[in-house]
């Protein structure tokens, strides 16, 4: 794992450096999401092989960890490099037998581990470069208005729809509507209030700024447009990451309750 690991971080730093720039040239697009596939196509590669331990009982397990102590993922400074790198905050990694990480790795892991805190993380190279998506300008093309105007168009035709069905409707038929209408009103009005979306980021609802949010969503909704097929990929493979890093993390606890 310590070789995927190191892998893994070679072709992050490669991406993070690449989205850290002002302008990020569009021919760079392609290496960022072919990087970022091969990131996957490791995760793919590494999680299976949970499965040949798994078929070991506790007692199989324990006559050869000793040997490799310490070697747990938990404990391993790449590991947690990688979790840096990503940007999983420090509530958000796991800890080690109820022990801070930093406690387990040596001091010259420790320190290395301090550095790579200060460089800027995958999630924040990202965020910053979907608040750049163009289209977003206030001066320019103005999505989030024209999105806004949209959405309350799309309110006011549902509203208009069930006064004008609503002595063909049944009552319960009816009543469904309307509730169907509030839930959507609601929805949106949720998603352009920012100071709610906000509150959201501080209760640990989100991870992208309320800019980069409307970035994001510009590029899911316009993702047919030439220019936002490589940012929808890019899109679509950071999901990928997320959940495989997810599930790896699961498949490391479940080993870790078997040797405990």
């Amino acid at each position: 794992y310590e070789l995927w690991f190191k892998q893994i971080l070679h072709e992050l730093d490669s991406i993070i450096e690449i989205l850290s720039a002002h302008l990020v040239d569009e021919r760079n697009m392609l290496v960022v999401v072919s990087r970022l596939n091969r990131v996957i196509q490791i995760y793919k590669i590494m999680i299976p092989q949970f499965g040949v331990i798994e078929t070991m009982t506790s007692i199989d397990f324990m006559e050869f960890r000793d040997l490799l102590a310490p070697a747990s993922g938990f404990q391993s400074a790449q590991f947690r490099m990688l979790e840096l790198r990503l940007g999983i905050s420090e509530t958000g990694r796991v800890q080690y037998a109820q022990y801070n990480y930093k406690e387990v790795l040596s001091e010259k892991e420790a320190k290395a581990i301090e550095e790579v805190a200060k460089k800027p993380s995958l999630l924040q190279v990202v965020n910053s470069w979907l608040e750049r998506t163009p289209g977003l300008e206030k001066d320019g093309f103005d999505f989030w208005t024209r999105y806004e105007e949209a959405a309350q168009r799309m309110l006011q035709d549902m509203e208009a729809e069930v006064e004008e069905n609503s002595s063909h409707l049944t009552p319960h038929c009816k009543e469904r509507r309307v509730k169907d209408y509030k839930k959507q009103k609601e929805t949106f009005d949720a998603l352009f209030n920012e100071e709610l979306y906000k509150e959201k980021l501080k209760s640990g609802g989100g991870k992208l700024s309320y800019k980069a949010f409307q970035g994001a969503l510009m590029i899911f909704l316009y993702r047919q447009e030439p220019r936002f097929h490589q940012p929808f990929q890019l899109l679509s493979y950071l999901m990928d990451v997320d959940a495989l890093m997810i599930k790896w993390r699961r498949e490391l606890k479940i080993l870790s309750v078997k040797a405990s």
